[in-house]
């Protein structure tokens, strides 16, 4: 991959076009701190979607039920089918979405209010669906980091932070798409919920490797990609980490890629370099 095809205007800036169909839009404006609690908010946000999938979808044993699938057009995380239904949250803006046989039907605007309000929301939209409203309630089968959102608080996230935290979606996106593309048996890449990453799975016989990006977690405050194996490496044993990455091993073991180790590439670099990287981390992990 060579530097930018073409750069064509973005409401977040400039676009870069790597080869045919990898896009980056440029990141790294947004302080870590404002980008965190935009981040931790989206999370308990995207919760509605679980909520739904809970009450009104199949439950399937790898919990993939719960995955949401990025919708580059829309810059949405977008839940399953619920019939002619599906439900989506627009990070950049903020939002919930519904939308009916692919049209958008009611939007719901997070900044100001809170999660009670959401639910009653959706809850309003599942009446509309003509479906009952109250396995919208059922609890979490997980838990989320903390946020003041969860007991109350209204949603205030700063708009130029969730346009960030988007941002940083979408590239992971192109990244993840342009992988998969020379991995013929990769699964779908999704966000899952639990742990707010978008990812996938790339089978490499009694090995599974998982390859995606993490928008901030407990570990790192700004967003990472990732490569993982299960079986984990041992932990005393692993080989020096390529140019670029490097070796987590708390609670989990893979290579990482950094907000700041990548930002430090030329903004028209990055998106070959994240696909480089992780190329290279897949091929140490397989």
């Amino acid at each position: 991959m060579e530097g930018p095809a073409a750069g064509v205007g973005s409401a977040s800036g400039t676009r870069y076009n790597i080869g045919m169909a990898l896009s980056w839009n440029p990141v790294g404006m947004v302080s870590p701190e404002r980008l965190a609690a935009a981040r931790r908010e989206c999370h308990h946000a995207v919760q509605i979607l679980t909520r739904l999938a809970r009450g009104y979808l199949v439950h399937l044993p790898d919990d993939s039920h719960t995955g949401l699938k990025w919708n580059r057009e829309r810059g949405m995380l977008l839940g399953h089918r619920m019939g002619a239904s599906r439900c989506g949250l627009q990070i950049g803006g903020l939002r919930l979405i519904w939308l009916r046989d692919g049209a958008e039907t009611a939007t719901f605007r997070l900044r100001g209010r809170d999660l009670e309000d959401a639910i009653r929301w959706a809850q309003e939209q599942l009446a509309a669906s003509g479906r009952e409203t109250g396995a919208l309630l059922r609890p979490l089968h997980f838990e989320i980091p903390p946020d003041p959102v969860a007991s109350g608080a209204p949603f205030a996230a700063e708009p130029e932070s969730c346009g960030e935290l988007q941002r940083w979606f979408a590239n992971a996106a192109a990244v993840l798409e342009e992988i998969r593309g020379q991995e013929s048996a990769a699964s779908p890449i999704r966000c899952w919920p639990h742990h707010f990453d978008l990812a996938m799975l790339l089978p490499r016989g009694s090995r599974t490797i998982g390859v995606g990006l993490s928008p901030g977690d407990e570990w790192q405050a700004r967003p990472y990609f990732y490569v993982s194996s299960y079986p984990h490496p041992d932990p005393a044993a692993l080989p020096p980490a390529p140019a670029g990455l490097r070796w987590h091993t708390d609670g989990w073991t893979g290579l990482v890629l950094t907000a700041e180790t990548l930002l430090e590439q030329h903004v028209n670099r990055q998106a070959a370099w994240a696909v480089d990287r992780q190329r290279e981390a897949i091929r140490l992990l397989s």
